[in-house]
């Protein structure tokens, strides 16, 4: 993944990535084909005089590409946050928030999301099912949110409004048999599979039903097949997280974590070695650059690779919008994976 972000405050060495990432970007096939790339000497003179007037959480793109032939981890390490609003009260599962003025939120093909950016809840996404113009009732339980904790609304993705259609040039459809095959999670390890039919993004099930407004969380992530051997790279836009990231989990079974930040890291800072009951039966997936997977195991001190010697991984690479899979022995009640925030802004 390339990355370019295009509004500073930024630390020196995420800057230095981000100059250095930038040749790459000259390489790939760009779906929203319009967009020029910026020369070096001008994406620095951009940063640096926006260091004099701008003071916000930096915005921008990344370039993300779907390798021919094989598996791709895929997330989203950008997201879009629409609006902002305070706590005022809380009845799990409404939230107010005394003076706002939401528009529709729940839309099915413009869905939305509370991403909480303080208080004891903070990096955690709840999908919004309904909303009033100051009020909003979310999935799932808000009930530790207090007065003045602060939040964004943040549009969540489709496969619709994500991956297009195979016109756009990012995916390819067609029958089942050719087609990218998009791998989503199920709450209890499972995977459900779509694909792009030249019409519409389908399920893979009986009647193929429409799956254009499935939702893809900006704290989730997906497995793309693909049998076709050329790759092909789009572009996603945003804004680059500022708040630690909070992932729910499947209590036992496998598990989609992603890698949601716009820079690597390495195996020890995920905080996956945290999540309640993990023991060294339970199995960590990492993909490879040829669509395999490297498997892992904690030993209650150290990350080890699965092979001769279990030698400590501790500093295997993460790369930003990627997916590790955890696969869970020991059922454990409400797990999840916190992340602290890996750059300073």
């Amino acid at each position: 993944i390339s990355l370019i972000l295009v509004i500073y405050p930024l630390t020196l060495s995420i800057l230095f990535y981000l100059i250095i990432n930038t040749l790459n970007y000259t390489h790939h096939f760009m779906k929203t084909l319009s967009l020029n790339i910026i020369g070096l000497g001008g994406l620095f003179s951009l940063l640096v005089s926006s260091a004099f007037a701008i003071s916000s959480t930096p915005v921008g793109y990344v370039t993300q590409t779907i390798s021919g032939g094989q598996f791709t981890t895929f997330s989203l390490p950008l997201y879009s946050p629409t609006s902002t609003g305070t706590v005022s009260a809380v009845s799990s599962p409404v939230i107010t928030s005394s003076g706002s003025s939401f528009g529709t939120l729940s839309d099915a093909a413009t869905p939305n999301a509370v991403k909480v950016t303080s208080g004891s809840l903070a990096g955690t996404y709840f999908p919004i099912a309904s909303n009033t113009a100051d009020t909003i009732t979310v999935s799932g339980d808000v009930s530790s949110l207090v007065v003045d904790d602060t939040f964004e609304v943040v549009a969540v993705d489709t496969l619709s409004s994500l991956f297009g259609d195979p016109a756009d040039g990012a995916i390819i459809g067609g029958a089942k048999s050719v087609a990218d095959i998009i791998y989503i999670i199920t709450s209890v390890g499972g995977w459900d599979k779509y694909f792009h039919n030249n019409s519409n993004w389908v399920q893979d099930r009986r009647g193929n039903p429409n799956a254009d407004n499935v939702q893809i969380s900006p704290d989730s992530g997906v497995l793309i097949s693909r049998t076709d051997p050329s790759d092909t790279s789009f572009i996603l836009t945003g804004t680059v997280p500022s708040t630690q990231s909070v992932v729910n989990i499947n209590a036992s079974g496998f598990s989609v974590w992603p890698q949601s930040f716009p820079q690597d890291i390495e195996l020890q800072a995920t905080g996956i070695q945290n999540v309640a009951d993990l023991t060294s039966d339970d199995t960590l997936y990492i993909g490879t650059s040829t669509g395999g997977w490297d498997k892992f195991f904690h030993d209650g001190t150290n990350w080890r690779q699965i092979r001769r010697g279990n030698p400590i991984a501790d500093t295997k690479n993460i790369a930003s919008g990627s997916v590790v899979l955890l696969d869970k022995v020991t059922a454990s009640s409400n797990p999840s994976v916190t992340t602290a925030l890996p750059y300073t802004l």
